[in-house]
């Protein structure tokens, strides 16, 4: 817009003192031929019909440089619509993946707080006991009648299983107890000769709840 002022402004200076000079001359010439108005008149009448295509020329290009200015801000204000739409979706997907992230999180807590508990159960000989018993009837209950097996079976002579499975033959007696302590201490062994030893007691203490 200014460098178009400034260039209209130059051309209009020049286009004025060119008009003077000429009318000088052509005022010279009249005052020879005696005829100034004649000369005067065509001299108004140019400059009325150059000021007149000037202002519309003038009032052209600043039409198209209004709608130009308005159709860049138009499209300006579409992409900034676009990139706000783009961040927002964008923020909201990361905070969905961070929801999701937590959640997993917790998960994962509370699974290891479960085995955690397990593996106390697991270390107390007690409650090791009864959790064999409850995974044994648990077992015979998904395979065999309710006739088919009996839990806690006492014999005559006073010994006690955790369960007897019955058979034309007879019966089969069940122990539940598992001998974890003695199965650990093989396991965390370093010793090759100890450790043969620990697996002899360990079969051993396997063949006495049979």
């Amino acid at each position: 817009m200014d460098i178009l002022y400034i260039l209209i402004s130059g051309f209009l200076g020049a286009l004025v003192a060119g008009v003077v000079v000429w009318f000088l001359v052509v005022r010279k010439k009249s005052s020879d031929t005696e005829k100034p108005t004649e000369g005067i008149l065509l001299m108004q009448e140019q400059l009325n019909n150059l000021t007149k295509v000037l202002d519309e020329r003038l009032g052209s290009s600043q039409k198209d440089i209004r709608e130009a200015v308005e159709r860049q801000f138009s499209e300006s204000q579409k992409l900034i619509q676009s990139t706000n739409d783009q961040v927002t979706k964008h923020l909201l997907d990361v905070a969905k993946g961070v929801t999701e992230a937590n959640e997993a999180s917790k998960q994962v807590f509370s699974i290891a707080e479960q085995l955690h508990n397990l593996e106390k159960v697991l270390k107390h000989q007690k409650q090791r006991g009864n959790l064999g018993e409850a995974s044994l009837e648990l077992s015979l209950s998904n395979i065999l009648p309710p006739d088919a097996y009996s839990m806690q079976y006492l014999f005559s002579n006073g010994d006690q299983v955790d369960a007897i499975i019955k058979t034309k033959e007879g019966i089969i007696p069940i122990d539940a107890k598992f001998s974890l302590d003695n199965y650990n201490r093989i396991i965390n062994e370093t010793d090759d000769e100890r450790k043969m030893q620990l697996e002899k007691d360990f079969r051993n203490d396997l063949k006495k709840r049979i």
